[in-house]
């Protein structure tokens, strides 16, 4: 259908309004005559927008479904120690152990009774006994004999009960052990600041170097006797024993008095004791 354009439309309207206000009279008198009603016009510009409303109530949906677990939160502190709860049952008897180490003696009881008169005994040997004490005499003058001899024919020094020496010969540690035990001795060792003193007299004029019996030799650092005990005196150089490359396991005595670890296997002056 063909559309009128607006303008004139409204061209129409008025000339109808004029033709109606026309009069034989000329007198102004008109009369309205309602017009065609218009073609709406194009909608017009959005207007601003208006002031946000009150929050409706709340909705009434239906409860959903519950959720996964969360993550676990971090370790509470520790709670106060509870009570000490009820005695359990007794368990079963455990398989016997092994028998301890026995303990040391107990206090000597009281004394008892008199015991009878035993039968007589042998007759004392008078004789008998005195052939022993000449014996150990006997014995006491070779024994002093001897160490005349070796203070004259050999390198030795008396300190106390002690006498050391030496015949000048030189040996690894193991064989100046035998050496003196074949001869019924021990290889030297010094207890005491004398004792040491008059092994280090022999050194210095052997102008040798010395075994002394001490070893580490079954256990690594700690020094002890031919017999095992730990050795309860010592004079070692600053700095000793240091068991050089894994190998020092034997002690010499030096010109100085002073010990040293050594390797056993070396050569050194034999010192023997009685």
């Amino acid at each position: 259908m063909h559309l009128l354009h607006p303008f004139s439309i409204f061209t129409a309207a008025m000339m109808l309004i004029t033709a109606s206000c026309q009069s034989p009279a000329n007198q102004p008198t008109c009369i309205a005559v309602q017009g065609i009603p218009g073609i709406p016009g194009l909608p017009g510009r959005d207007g601003p927008k208006g002031d946000s409303g009150d929050a409706g109530p709340p909705g009434q949906g239906v409860r959903g479904e519950q959720g996964p677990p969360g993550k676990a939160g971090p370790k509470g502190g520790q709670g106060q120690k509870g009570s000490t709860g009820y005695p359990g049952v007794p368990g079963p008897a455990g398989v016997q152990g092994m028998k301890g180490v026995q303990g040391p003696p107990g206090n000597a009881g009281p004394f008892g009774l008199k015991g009878s008169t035993g039968s007589p005994g042998t007759p004392y040997d008078t004789t008998r006994i005195i052939a022993l004490e000449k014996q150990l005499a006997a014995l006491q003058q070779t024994l002093t004999s001897n160490q005349k001899v070796l203070q004259v024919l050999g390198n030795s020094r008396k300190v106390g009960g002690k006498t050391f020496f030496t015949g000048g010969m030189t040996s690894n540690f193991a064989n100046a052990k035998l050496e003196c035990a074949r001869a019924g001795f021990r290889l030297a060792c010094p207890v005491t600041e004398s004792e040491n003193k008059a092994i280090e007299e022999i050194v210095k004029q052997s102008n040798k170097v010395a075994w002394l019996a001490i070893s580490d030799e079954k256990i690594e650092g700690r020094f002890v006797y031919l017999d095992g005990n730990p050795i309860k005196y010592s004079k070692w150089n600053p700095g000793e024993p240091n068991d050089d490359h894994h190998v020092e396991d034997c002690v010499e005595m030096q010109t100085t008095g002073r010990w040293n670890d050594k390797s056993c296997s070396e050569l050194r002056l034999v010192i023997c004791e009685f």
